[in-house]
């Protein structure tokens, strides 16, 4: 009897050591001191723990402790989830520029009606009443989005048709600055020599021989493969005549 009393003893003993191991761990890993931010395993094993609890504490017979311990896992999983990939967390930062940064449709938008109306005077009160934004807002988030002013995209824009025209007319640079939304060929060789690094004359000297030479092999080319073909054609018609 006596031993009957040692061995449930100390069975009661073990399942008090177990549940103190258990509340301990719960406590130890589901604190405020130690929030749920570690490796999945660490979180898998905080709810194994909760839970672990919860159905000792069913089979004791205490309905509204296990009630508690599940309830708490069920606030675990909705604070932390276990499984899946972890996305950092945005600093406020980074919220910030992604609250200023322009929707997709507002910059294509916004290219469109630049590649539109650059030949004449656009402001950056006009772009923004395009899109309902006030200036202020507006010009944050367009820097934002397209890493420069407004101004500046604008200016780069002009340069580039300027450059184009250069390379596929024979128009003067006084007209090219005009249909490029210039004041003149001032404005356009002061602004063209700030970003590309040489005045317009000399870029399009140096790039129209170049592209003229390229057009030339070009043509050359076409007119070697049309000559070819010719041959073949010749050969064929002599073959079908002979047999």
């Amino acid at each position: 009897m006596r031993n009957t009393e040692h061995n449930f003893s100390g069975a009661s003993d073990c399942t008090a050591a177990s549940h103190a191991e258990t509340n301990t761990l719960t406590c130890t890993l589901a604190s405020p001191e130690r929030p749920l931010y570690g490796t999945p395993s660490d979180d898998f094993s905080a709810l194994v723990a909760v839970l672990t609890e919860a159905a000792h504490r069913a089979r004791g017979g205490d309905r509204d402790a296990a009630t508690a311990h599940i309830a708490q896992a069920v606030e675990l999983l909705v604070r932390k989830p276990i499984f899946g990939p972890r996305t950092p967390p945005i600093s406020v930062g980074q919220r910030q520029v992604t609250a200023t940064l322009l929707p997709a449709w507002q910059a294509r938008r916004l290219i469109a009606h630049v590649n539109t109306n650059f030949a004449r005077r656009i402001c950056v009160a006009e772009l923004a009443a395009l899109l309902g934004l006030s200036t202020t807002h507006f010009a944050r988030a367009f820097k934002h989005t397209f890493g420069v002013s407004p101004h500046a995209y604008l200016v780069r824009r002009r340069i580039e048709n300027a450059q184009e025209l250069m390379l596929t007319t024979n128009e003067p640079l006084s007209s090219i600055a005009l249909s490029c939304g210039m004041c003149d060929q001032a404005h356009l060789t002061r602004c063209f020599k700030r970003i590309v690094g040489q005045t317009p004359y000399a870029w399009r000297r140096t790039r129209k021989s170049r592209h003229g030479e390229l057009l030339s092999v070009e043509m050359e080319h076409r007119h070697g493969k049309e000559a070819s073909l010719d041959r073949e054609k010749q050969l064929a018609s002599e073959l079908v005549a002979t047999s």
